[in-house]
């Protein structure tokens, strides 16, 4: 029997091993954050399927997204905190650093070629910097904001490392994409491509994600 525990560990391998594979492979495109291929959406998936959707990410703990930066830009932007919270862990989720095995949204990814998770700001700026230099495409913090797409929403790339700016970035994305849009869950797919086919999957993970939030909330 696979236990939550082992579940969780093959999860963060599969994620980590997939993910570095397909920033390698991937092929870029003009919109937002499309140039992640169909390959990474298997790879969500299966991280998904393994660490979030086996009750492990929150354990048998309820939680609250009150006080925190979710909540409090999901309340300018007029978007559900737990919406955010959800693509901010399908966008940049690992392990917490306190070694307890929850899964939670890491402000300090950064992806380009690869997967970068800084142990501060500091030296997250440097490997920013230093991406900077030879891609202008390089996904960053909590809301993983495109810095070929988005980088013109703030005055300077380094800024998206500052977690309230990266979710209200994120969050604004999101909202020009509902308001665009009648339709809810291609709305929510439009965050990461802006191929149907490929919204509708993200979308699809997002909302297994949301739904699972959502149960284990506590008002």
């Amino acid at each position: 029997m696979i236990t939550p525990f082992i579940s969780y560990i093959l999860g963060c391998f599969t994620y980590s091993f997939c993910n570095d594979f397909v920033m390698k492979h991937r092929r870029t495109t003009a919109n937002d954050n499309e140039h992640i291929s169909q390959w990474k959406l298997l790879t969500l998936g299966t991280c998904l399927l393994f660490s979030l959707l086996e009750n492990y990410t929150f354990a048998s703990q309820y939680f609250s997204l009150q006080g925190t930066i979710f909540e409090q830009v999901g309340n300018e932007c007029d978007v559900d905190p737990a919406l955010l919270y959800s693509i901010a862990l399908v966008e940049s989720a690992t392990h917490a650093p306190d070694k307890s095995g929850f899964i939670q949204p890491y402000p300090w990814t950064l992806r380009a070629t690869t997967s970068f998770y800084g142990t501060t700001r500091d030296e997250a700026e440097k490997e920013l910097k230093r991406l900077l230099k030879t891609h202008r495409s390089v996904d960053v913090g909590l809301m993983q904001i495109n810095t070929k797409w988005h980088g013109h929403r703030v005055d300077s790339a380094l800024s998206l490392l500052d977690p309230l700016t990266n979710v209200r970035v994120g969050a604004q994305i999101l909202s020009e994409q509902i308001e665009s849009s009648k339709d809810a869950e291609l709305a929510i797919g439009r965050y990461h491509s802006s191929d149907p086919v490929r919204a509708r999957w993200y979308a699809q993970h997002v909302l297994r994600v949301y739904t699972h939030i959502k149960q284990k909330e506590k008002k």
